[in-house]
């Protein structure tokens, strides 16, 4: 593809500082492209919620929903199970984790100690996200450097505003303790 003879990459980025007491760090951050989400899901399949024990019933007749196909009993997803939940709050906070790596991993200044090989048999993106998240906890990183940075990877690869409330939303749900920014910080 060319746009404007041009057949390079025109990628946005943006050079952000993040505060410290020291002044400040400053990364680069590269837009996604439009087939991260397809990335995402490849290397970080979303929890399936289990199914109720109870088979489905139709409100008005009480009786048990049928499938059409196979005419057995329906079980509907168990959304309040408590593992389910938890696998969920995990894989939003990693998905944010996800979104900050791939939008710094252009970043010539930054180096992660774990390799990214999503072509491996082995790759495991549950794992590496987790492991990516631990790199930039034990480096320092708060919840509101990652906030900051999963907002910008966001406004720079046009994702609309409730997005990102959905992202942040994600990230504060796996250590809800600590507070996040907000656009009065």
């Amino acid at each position: 593809m060319k746009i404007q003879g041009y057949d390079g990459v025109a990628t946005k980025r943006e050079i952000v500082a993040l505060e410290r007491e020291d002044g400040g760090i400053q990364v680069t951050i590269t837009a996604l492209p439009p087939s991260y989400m397809d990335l995402l899901a490849r290397e970080m399949p979303e929890p399936i919620a289990p199914l109720k024990k109870i088979p489905a019933r139709d409100p008005e007749t009480q009786r048990f929903l049928k499938d059409p196909v196979t005419g057995g009993k329906i079980f509907p997803p168990d959304l309040d199970n408590p593992n389910y939940q938890r696998e969920i709050a995990t894989y939003g906070a990693l998905s944010s984790i996800a979104m900050a790596y791939h939008g710094l991993r252009h970043d010539p200044n930054i180096a992660f100690d774990t390799s990214y090989e999503p072509n491996s048999p082995s790759f495991n993106g549950h794992d590496f996200y987790a492991a990516i998240r631990d790199e930039m906890e034990n480096f320092g990183f708060t919840m509101g450097d990652i906030y900051v940075i999963v907002s910008k990877v966001a406004i720079l690869s046009g994702i609309k505003q409730a997005e990102i409330e959905k992202a942040k939303e994600d990230f504060t749900n796996l250590n809800p303790q600590e507070e996040t920014p907000t656009d009065s910080d």
